[in-house]
């Protein structure tokens, strides 16, 4: 399970790197929101997974998770994973 979890960390932050290289992802809203969604204190797999789940997903959907839409525009997005990515490891 941890090399899944390294894994998936991996790709994420290639496909991050690779979009804000080639200027195909700006993340232009800055959020107050916390990006550590399930609140336990640390911005890791666990947050990353709840915001995969929900990726998607708006207001109303089956799938919808308020916590994961880091930018509050209303729908969980690669910019709201990109968040979370960003602020990976981070201690709050």
């Amino acid at each position: 399970m941890q090399n899944k979890k390294r894994s998936l960390v991996v790709l994420s932050l290639v496909l991050l790197t690779t979009l804000i290289g080639t200027g195909g992802l700006i993340l232009n809203v800055m959020s107050t929101k916390s990006t550590d969604i399930n609140a336990d204190g640390v911005v890791d797999m666990k947050d990353v997974a709840l915001a995969a789940s929900a990726f998607g997903s708006f207001s109303g959907h089956a799938r919808w998770n308020r916590e994961a839409d880091i930018n509050e525009d209303g729908r969980v997005s690669l910019k709201d994973i990109c968040h979370i990515i960003l602020d990976f490891g981070l201690v709050i």
